[in-house]
């Protein structure tokens, strides 16, 4: 029974570091969610903020056009920290990827415009009026190219859903930890 425990402790580990999943835009286009990796840092529980790191990026050959898995970002109040090399200038450069959502009143979908920064920048959070819009957010590497992160904004029903599953998980835990307890004592 310790086994069971155990191997249930392990799954539900596992589970926390592999939460990929796909969102589809007004248009019906399928978008992957990017997982942590070097690159990109998620927004987890408490802590609102993606982290990106241009430079990591550009290194890593996610360039315009080059295929890679979507920043998902949910709206009202998460917010994506874009983190470059000492004395680099951060300025995406933010365009509708999806065609329903090109003629938005802003070509962004943050509560205020990104702008520039020096070293990283950090956004406003995701406006709710975007939900299902996503964005090509390109910045200038130091080679010359363009870097490529792609970003889109879930649904309010997709952030319900996965806090949803993020309670279960823990549950799942305090219930492995007193199942694991109760065997011991025997």
């Amino acid at each position: 029974m310790t086994r069971f425990a155990g191997l249930l402790l392990l799954l539900i580990a596992c589970s926390r570091l592999v939460r990929s999943e796909e969102i589809k835009d007004l248009d019906g286009h399928p978008y992957k969610c990017r997982v942590d990796d070097k690159i990109y840092t998620p927004a987890v529980n408490n802590n609102n903020f993606h982290r990106y790191r241009v430079r990591a990026g550009c290194s890593a050959g996610e360039l315009a056009g080059k295929p890679h898995d979507a920043i998902c970002i949910s709206p009202e109040g998460e917010r994506v920290i874009w983190d470059g090399a000492k004395g680099d200038t951060i300025t995406p450069v933010i365009k509708p990827l999806t065609k329903a959502c090109q003629s938005m009143s802003q070509p962004h979908p943050f509560k205020y415009d990104p702008g520039s920064s020096k070293d990283f920048l950090v956004s406003g959070e995701a406006d709710a009026a975007y939900e299902g819009c996503a964005y090509e957010v390109s910045f200038q590497c130091p080679s010359g190219e363009k870097g490529d992160p792609h970003i889109i904004i879930k649904s309010a029903t997709a952030q319900q859903l996965a806090a949803e599953m993020q309670r279960k998980i823990d549950d799942a835990a305090k219930l492995a930890k007193i199942l694991n307890e109760k065997l011991k004592e025997k």
